[in-house]
């Protein structure tokens, strides 16, 4: 599957209750809500009332975007083919260090300038994977 076809609207994963078309903008919806904070993770839901407790599944931290994003074994793997992707894309574009993992490295890269339109649609692409992996358990 070409990263582009994510971005463009044009791949989507059949689902029991959703069409293909629903589907995918039911999941791309999601995605920046969960980097904006305002999620399904448990530390928003037990905030509004709708959990019991702010405890991720894994019992290793509070559910919220940075457990998840960054310290929850659930999603080991996934956060190193995340990490891969933008690394990669971070020294392709010439740029030393490691990046700073800001909601605009997350949602909009090709707004840093740092990067072509490939590498924004890489990183991107890891990104959306990685929240795919989180509301589903399954990989793009």
């Amino acid at each position: 599957m070409c990263q582009n076809d994510l971005l463009n609207g044009t791949f989507s994963r059949q689902q029991d209750h959703l069409s293909k078309e629903q589907m995918h903008r039911h999941q791309l919806r999601k995605a920046p809500a969960v980097l904006l904070n305002d999620t399904t993770l448990r530390a928003h839901q037990y905030h509004i009332g709708l959990a019991e407790t702010k405890v991720c599944e894994c019992n290793q931290g509070v559910e919220d975007v940075y457990h998840f994003f960054f310290q929850c074994t659930r999603y080991k793997d996934a956060r190193k083919q995340l990490l891969q992707s933008v690394h990669k894309s971070w020294s392709d574009a010439g740029c030393k260090g490691s990046p700073h993992w800001s909601v605009t490295l997350r949602l909009a890269p090709s707004y840093l300038g740092l990067f072509s339109s490939e590498q924004s649609n890489d990183i991107l692409f890891a990104m959306f994977d990685y929240i795919y992996i989180r509301l589903t358990g399954r990989r793009l």
